[in-house]
């Protein structure tokens, strides 16, 4: 038979399942998978929600309230659970297969082939949480952003759940309003679109509109209500209300990690979350912004885990960009996170600036490998972990593992410059310079004044020998960016490369350094290598070791020291690192 059942094989098959033995027995199941499977051939998308089938089928009255009646979530989960028992028993040898994913009143219909096994397999639903709407309030104090975070977090890592990250949701209510647009752009099988409004009594409602991502049509609508500085309770109402109609389970670790997130103090969370909204900016004047409201928040409250957590990432940033040196950042970062952790041992953001920090400043992998895995496992929607996470891998077993995990990343949040961006850099360098090239152009379509993605992109044209575009996106990252050591250096190698190699010295002269004045051995070493200053290029790596200057775990694989391999002083500086590390 083809791989498309046709109308009369599925009309056979209900008819196989309702006469079977595993349905015989209940004339419910039997009138359930009847009124989905008929509507699902004619595709009467209009019935096949959980209010249709409340009415139609269960005999709930008109007045049904999902919220407060779980009859059809329950009918559901009974009827998911007697099609596995059929198919593993009298049906396995069905040519055609039910089958009803969670989360969706949908059935769709597969041939035996395409099942791969005796028993169907059920994937869990992609959700689109769009960043919810305040209502009759200005949301100053982000409250709206905390609650889709949190709530994110809860269903990724409590109930094991797909979610479309942060930035993709936050880009998507930006740019347009279609329900269709968003399926298309995330393959979400549910869209999730809430809003916020604050009631008289200080508290806040919030709904949850549950969308069909195939059709874009209206099912139900969850709700829950909660006290500005007490959205955990809410968040735990609202994910086991969705988990419960998924068929999944939510772990209660998850529902304590977002307790942590929280602070009995209204006004430390509110600065809590006005910092993290200036750290997302990714810039210097973020990053003191973020500081700043951070040390007010942990003034009202100590013991503050996620200002603590928010706290070492900031010193992580400062430590790599140039803000300061890694010396005086990476240990305050490191206190940060085991501050942080004191109060909740399983906090993923604190985790995973633990995980960062050792990998990036102690070089100890098998113990940054140990704890961003965990970190991943309690939250799977953190950037920063899924980072360090490939960073490791790409460091310690294979630059284009690495590269093609961090392009699933990429992909399921394609919307976003910045993950675009780091599939471009772990891409060149793995040395696949289409692909980089492809991820750069990505980003800069999202973000045209972003200016990380064009070094890469200049990089991959000059591999590619397109000299002309490699000067001009050098030169398009370093106008835009300003004074900055990482632009100036791909701007070096590209000039040193095309044969400019006074203009390229001349960028040596320049002070490659931060407003700050922190000096940045990465940038020499990059363009005495590529002017082929070996001695000098290793002097400059010699005092990035010595500086423990992040860049130095992946001095092995950059493609910018491919001509520094043959000689000995390399290979014995790689050897200093390692000592360093204590491996």
């Amino acid at each position: 038979m083809s791989n498309e059942p046709n109308a009369n094989q599925i009309e056979a098959e209900l008819g196989a399942l309702l006469n079977s033995r595993t349905f015989g027995k209940s004339e419910m199941l039997q009138r359930l998978l009847g009124f989905l499977v008929r509507n699902a051939l004619v595709e009467n998308s209009a019935n096949l929600t959980e209010t249709a089938i409340a009415i139609g089928v269960l005999n709930r009255p008109r007045d049904f309230n999902p919220v407060e009646d779980s009859t059809v979530r329950k009918t559901m989960a009974r009827l998911r659970d007697k099609l596995m028992d059929y198919y593993a028993g009298e049906g396995r040898n069905a040519e055609v297969r039910v089958i009803l994913e969670r989360g969706s009143y949908r059935p769709i219909f597969l041939a035996k082939e395409q099942a791969h096994s005796s028993l169907a397999p059920i994937r869990s639903p992609r959700i689109l949480l769009l960043p919810f709407n305040p209502v009759n309030f200005h949301d100053s104090d982000f409250f709206t952003d905390g609650l889709q975070e949190d709530l994110m977090i809860a269903l990724a890592g409590g109930g094991g759940i797909p979610i479309v990250p942060w930035t993709t949701a936050r880009f998507l209510r930006e740019t347009t309003g279609d329900m269709r647009e968003y399926r298309r752009v995330t393959g979400a099988d549910i869209i999730l679109d809430g809003t916020v409004r604050r009631l008289n009594d200080g508290f806040f409602q919030i709904t949850l509109s549950w969308v069909d991502g195939l059709t874009a049509v209206f099912d139900t609508f969850l709700q829950a209500k909660a006290g500005q500085n007490r959205t955990s309770d809410a968040v735990h109402s609202l994910t086991e209300q969705i988990v419960e109609r998924l068929g999944s389970d939510f772990s209660d670790e998850i529902h304590r990690q977002i307790a942590a997130r929280h602070s009995p103090n209204a006004e430390a969370r509110n600065l809590y979350l006005r910092a993290k909204q200036a750290n997302r900016l990714g810039t210097a004047e973020g990053t003191r912004t973020s500081f700043a409201y951070l040390a007010r928040a942990l003034e009202l409250e100590p013991n503050y885990a996620a200002a603590h957590a928010l706290m070492a990432d900031g010193h992580i940033y400062a430590g790599i960009s140039g803000l300061s040196t890694p010396l005086a950042e990476m240990p305050l970062a490191i206190e940060c996170a085991q501050r942080a952790l004191q109060s909740a041992p399983k906090l993923g953001s604190a985790l995973a600036a633990k995980g960062g920090v050792q990998f990036a400043f102690q070089w100890d992998f098998a113990a940054a490998r140990r704890t961003l895995t965990t970190a991943l496992a309690l939250d799977p929607t953190s950037d920063s972990t899924h980072f360090w996470s490939e960073a490791v891998v790409a460091a310690a077993e294979d630059p284009t593992a690495a590269a093609l995990r961090m392009e699933e990343h990429a992909e399921a949040d394609n919307c976003s410059a910045s993950t675009a961006y780091l599939a471009a850099s772990y891409f060149y360098n793995a040395r696949n310079w289409k692909r980089c090239e492809f991820w750069a152009r990505r980003a800069i379509e999202l973000s045209p004044t972003y200016f990380r993605p064009y070094p890469f992109l200049a990089g991959a044209r000059l591999e590619m020998e397109r000299f002309e575009d490699a000067l001009h996106f050098a030169e398009t990252a370093r106008r835009i960016s300003g004074p900055n050591p990482y632009t100036s250096a791909m701007l070096g190698i590209v000039l040193a490369r095309i044969g400019r190699k006074a203009e390229a010295r001349a960028l040596l002269n320049e002070q490659f350094a931060s407003a700050t004045g922190h000096a940045n051995s990465m940038a020499k070493a990059v363009i005495y290598a590529a002017l082929g200053d070996t001695d000098q290029a290793c002097d400059a790596i010699e005092q990035m070791i010595e500086d423990r200057e992040a860049y130095v775990v992946w001095l092995h694989i950059f493609p910018f020291f491919a001509n520094l391999r043959q000689y000995p002083r390399f290979q014995k500086l790689l050897g200093k690192r390692a000592k360093a590390a204590g491996a």
